[in-house]
């Protein structure tokens, strides 16, 4: 089960490579959730991701809006800012995640 996991983590990460992500790191491995920073567009953006009893769902935001203390899952899920997606696989959810990172880049120009 445990390598099953690790294979996910690494494939979401690559995927978001191969979409456009600079780099993207795994902060985080928590027994609910994988906490990653990426970098896209040179920004900074928080990624956590979860399964859910029927599909994935991650969360994304950019990494100047939480203090470092605060990288934890369970704070991440109820923290007032960001865009949620869900999917059935990781290679859609990782799609959905770049539209959604384009999203909270263009918010940032405008504000």
């Amino acid at each position: 089960m445990e390598l099953r996991i690790m294979m996910v983590v690494e494939e979401f990460r690559k995927k978001l490579i191969d979409l456009g992500f600079d780099k993207v790191y795994v902060l985080k491995r928590e027994p609910s959730c994988v906490i990653y920073i990426g970098i896209f567009q040179n920004r900074e953006l928080i990624i956590a991701i979860s399964r859910g009893t029927t599909s994935l769902y991650a969360k994304i935001f950019l990494a100047d809006a939480i203090l470092s203390s605060h990288l934890q899952c369970n704070y991440i899920k109820y923290f007032p800012i960001g865009l949620y997606v869900f999917s059935d696989n990781v290679n859609d959810l990782a799609k959905r995640l770049i539209n959604k990172a384009l999203k909270i880049i263009r918010l940032q120009k405008t504000s």
